[in-house]
């Protein structure tokens, strides 16, 4: 499953961690999303539009606590199934993909796009 919705992911985290980590969980899935949506039509877009969690502008899943991370990586691990544990640990050190890294040209930081 490729595009949980926000009961499915908490149904699954309830079954994996203790509930008082409740509040971690709002954090964790609002990171998922936010790096998984698939666009305004995704279950996943409307977890990060009506989350309760809001991050600063230089909000960063890095900066979450180790319970966050190990949600966010649960996640990760029963929805995707894309990536190994090495990877969702480095995803977590390095933030989301910058286009820059990758050669690829990112329109609006290029100034096509104002």
């Amino acid at each position: 499953m490729n595009d949980p919705t926000r009961e499915e992911m908490l149904a699954f985290l309830r079954s994996q961690f203790d509930e008082e980590c409740a509040d971690d969980f709002e954090v964790a899935m609002f990171w998922y999303a936010m790096y998984w949506h698939g666009g305004q039509g995704s279950n996943l877009y409307e977890v990060l539009s009506t989350s309760p969690f809001s991050p600063g502008p230089c909000g960063r899943l890095e900066d979450e606590g180790d319970m966050v991370a190990m949600c966010y990586e649960a996640l990760e691990h029963e929805f995707s199934g894309k990536h190994t544990e090495a990877d969702v640990r480095a995803l977590i050190q390095r933030g989301p993909h910058e286009p820059e890294a990758s050669g690829e040209i990112d329109p609006v930081r290029n100034g096509e796009i104002t």
